[in-house]
């Protein structure tokens, strides 16, 4: 669901708020250095790539040119089926810091979104094993 809603761009970043409902500062709601859109959430902010870098899932997305929405899909979608579920994982516990963060007020914790995104990946491979 989260793809899909990036895909077609209406996941409700701080950018998409601002240009459709106007009066909010469309900066991004962890690093406030750029506007918040869906391919600097989840690529370009420097909390998405240590959280990547922390899950350690060897997916060098630096390398990858992201420029739009329909760039996120392209790489999501194009990566091996481990590495897809890996990179969608991540960017699902990505988007679950953000609806802690902004609306409520919560801390970054890198951390802890690293462990939940390694833990639903483990989820995801024992349930594979069981099938």
């Amino acid at each position: 669901m989260l793809l899909w809603r990036i895909g077609s761009n209406v996941l409700p970043t701080k950018n998409n708020l601002e240009i459709r409902i106007g009066n909010f500062d469309p900066n991004c709601v962890f690093c406030d250095k750029e506007p918040e859109t869906a391919t600097h959430l989840f690529f370009h902010c420097q909390v998405a790539r240590a959280i990547r870098f922390g899950c350690s899932w060897g997916i060098r997305t630096d390398k990858m040119n992201i420029a739009s929405n329909e760039d996120i899909l392209k790489v999501v979608l194009n990566l091996d089926e481990l590495s897809t579920i890996q990179m969608a994982i991540t960017m699902e516990a990505i988007w679950h810091l953000w609806n802690q963060v902004w609306p409520y007020g919560s801390e970054v914790n890198i951390i802890s979104t690293i462990c939940n995104a390694k833990n639903r990946v483990k989820e995801y491979l024992n349930a594979l094993d069981h099938e």
